[in-house]
């Protein structure tokens, strides 16, 4: 058997790497044409090493969808192969059941998914910030954004905040209005000219606290030279958040939903985001066990068939999930299910048609 795996494995070489790089340098192609066409490479002299920096950057992301794309394609030409060849025939006639002779393709499919987690989990995020960096700097010839205006947002469950200027480089927010309220009533409200950070801790500076009895009439007013914010959190991770979801790892997007879900904002889009973390990886099983009983049938016509077949899949499975991601965001399904649906029908679906070609 473990000569059998290895054979396999190695028919699925080939057909894989060939299905990644295409799907690779296909989306990092149509990356450049949509740059040309926004008049961000020939009117501004990119120097060819900043581009080729950034597309190299911007690989581990596409391989997010590439892993899939290539494990289909990869599964279904093997496929077409030993049934064309008729070594599935011979190993079912050995007493071989179908789901035996093609396990070794699932048991790749399962480490391709790990794999594909792995490289979202912790290379995506370090690769995507070069990447951001490399665009701004050297294609939009523009530095990295130092700050902030008009900050709204709510820190603790009874902590408002209204920043006018938040400057990012010298972590220093400038204009602070900060109000504490309790059920039914304003309990203070903290006007500064600034904020800053010391030894960990942030502190207001030059300001003015006020204070509301039950009634919400103003009760006193005393100034401050330097006024501690408590918060249960760190005040920085509630206004600094540049990075897409799709560029940040598992851990920090729910570092992120728990800072939003504290701060009474929306979080269905990064709930969607989130379980698609662990959804799209394995994808790549999925494919697979779609794509393996479905290769069957029109195996006589050959490689050409593989490659209509993992369009076609490819088509309805790519509409399904962003068609779910929309339906997701808008609160119509719920954020597991708007991720998860696709491996679950199109897994379904594959053991589905398994079950009847065992059966055939």
């Amino acid at each position: 058997m473990k000569t059998y795996f290895r054979y396999l494995l190695r028919e699925m070489v080939l057909p894989f790497g060939a299905g990644f790089l295409f799907f690779v340098a296909l989306i990092l192609a149509h990356t450049l044409i949509k740059l040309e066409e926004a008049g961000l490479l020939s009117s501004r002299a990119v120097p060819p090493r900043a581009l080729l920096e950034w597309l190299l950057y911007r690989v581990p992301l596409i391989a997010v969808y590439a892993f899939p794309v290539a494990t289909l394609l990869a599964v279904s030409l093997t496929v077409i192969r030993l049934a064309r060849d008729r070594e599935l025939t011979a190993l079912r006639i050995g007493g071989l059941s179908l789901t035996a002779a093609l396990s070794p393709l699932w048991t790749a499919a399962l480490f391709l998914s790990g794999l594909a987690f792995l490289n979202a989990e912790y290379v995506v995020p370090w690769a995507g910030e070069r990447s951001v960096e490399v665009f701004r700097e050297a294609i939009l010839r523009q530095p990295r954004i130092l700050m902030k205006q008009n900050v709204p947002f709510r820190g603790d469950v009874d902590t408002f905040f209204h920043i006018r200027d938040v400057d990012v480089r010298h972590r220093t927010l400038y204009h602070v209005l900060i109000y504490r309220l309790q059920p039914g009533r304003i309990q203070e409200v903290l006007i500064a000219e600034r904020a800053e950070q010391e030894g960990g801790r942030w502190y207001l500076k030059r300001g003015h606290r006020h204070l509301f009895n039950s009634r919400n009439e103003h009760q006193a007013s005393f100034p401050f030279e330097r006024w501690p914010i408590d918060l249960r959190r760190d005040l920085e991770k509630y206004w600094v958040q540049e990075d897409l979801p799709e560029q940040m790892s598992a851990r920090e997007l729910g570092e992120l939903i728990r800072i939003q879900r504290e701060a009474g904002q929306p979080v269905a889009e990064l709930l969607v985001h989130y379980h698609s973390k662990f959804s799209l990886p394995l994808a790549c099983l999925v494919c697979a066990l779609l794509a393996a009983p479905l290769s069957l049938r029109d195996a006589p016509t050959g490689v050409f068939t593989g490659l209509v077949l993992t369009i076609v899949i490819l088509f309805f499975y790519n509409g399904w999930v962003n068609w779910s991601k929309v339906l997701g965001m808008n609160h119509i399904l719920s954020p597991w299910l708007a991720a998860w649906s696709h491996d679950l029908v199109f897994g379904g679906l594959g053991i589905g048609l398994l079950w009847w070609a065992e059966r055939a």
